[in-house]
């Protein structure tokens, strides 16, 4: 099943080279690949390098997991849904990601910021009802010494960072409806996510350990 899901997921992900070849004589000589917080391109490249940088780098990724979850001994051992959605996952995000750069390379407002930060609260809210069921691995989920050397850590620990994922998630998508009239909310709803999902667990993680010697 893993197989036939990986063969779907690497023809979604190689979708945006397909429209991104019928675009090629429509494209400028340079493209804008890269965005700030503000929604202003930041970097450009050439036009050959935007159609196949983005969708290359996430199919890889998507390889990576795929032979992680396949061959890793633990990992493998993780719920098969949970490797579906991390599959499923990046040519989602390559097709969304191409569609909304051709958009605003052809000349028309995309409201770039706006669709990312959507985008990724989706995706913190899957991961995030996962996260809350994931054992220790050695590649999903918070993965630190004080996690990964004790079980009950690593279980604590993930299913506050499932809990944060989520809210990380709800609070991105306000932020990027917000973003039509306000333009400051992507920037701020990043901000407070990675506080949520990166700082929170971490220091959440350290006091159980630190408590756990009392």
């Amino acid at each position: 099943m893993k197989n036939k899901t990986m063969l779907w997921t690497s023809l979604a992900g190689l979708l945006p080279l397909v429209y991104g070849g019928l675009l090629y004589n429509e494209l400028p000589a340079r493209v804008a690949t890269h965005f700030g917080l503000n929604g202003q391109a930041n970097e450009y490249s050439g036009k050959l390098t935007a159609i196949l940088l983005l969708p290359l780098l996430l199919l890889a990724a998507d390889w990576i997991v795929y032979l992680s979850t396949k061959y890793g001994k633990r990992t493998r051992k993780q719920s098969p849904k949970f490797s579906n959605v991390m599959l499923w996952m990046f040519p989602v995000m390559a097709n969304v990601l191409q569609i909304t750069m051709f958009v605003e390379a052809l000349g028309y407002d995309a409201p770039i910021i706006e669709i990312v930060s959507m985008l990724m609260g989706m995706i913190f809210i899957v991961l995030g009802n996962y996260l809350l069921k994931l054992t220790p691995n050695s590649m999903m989920g918070v993965r630190i010494p004080s996690t990964m050397k004790n079980p009950e850590n690593w279980a604590k620990t993930n299913r506050l960072a499932g809990v944060m994922f989520v809210l990380s998630g709800i609070g991105l998508l306000i932020a990027g409806l917000t973003g039509f009239v306000w333009t400051l909310a992507p920037m701020i709803g990043f901000t407070i996510s990675f506080v949520l999902i990166a700082i929170v667990p971490l220091v959440y993680s350290l006091t159980l350990k630190n408590t756990s010697k009392d």
